[in-house]
């Protein structure tokens, strides 16, 4: 349909942009060429559905998203089916990562299968 087109074009343009940086470059760098993220100046390392999940995350600070936006991207906007629970697990991991670089509590659940990433807006050194 014509969401999934739409989330086809983000992440095509995702590809091409500048890196995300959220915050102060410290907090959180992603840099799209490299596919490389770090987190509170340190490196993390993403399979490659959770680093473009982290990207749209960073990109979309604060807002809710849903588990459709998430299964398109966990997709590659391909439209498939993705059954709940394994999106759930991917969220998990992606959070325990993120959790195992000091980054706790940026990833929040809201009702159910919906998220929202809010990460601290700039962190005292």
């Amino acid at each position: 349909g014509p969401r999934t087109a739409q989330v086809r074009n983000i992440l095509k343009k995702l590809r091409t942009q500048a890196p995300a940086q959220v915050g102060e470059a410290e907090t959180l760098s992603i840099d799209l060429v490299s596919l490389r993220v770090w987190t509170l100046g340190q490196e993390i390392h993403l399979p490659r559905r959770l680093f473009y999940l982290l990207h749209y995350f960073a990109l979309h600070p604060d807002e809710v998203v849903s588990k459709d936006q998430i299964a398109d991207i966990l997709l590659d906007g391909k439209g498939a089916h993705i059954a709940p629970n394994a999106q759930v697990v991917k969220i998990h991991r992606l959070r325990k990562i993120l959790e195992s670089a000091g980054a706790k509590g940026w990833l929040e659940t809201v009702h159910g299968f919906e998220y929202r990433f809010s990460p601290p807006k700039n962190i005292k050194k």
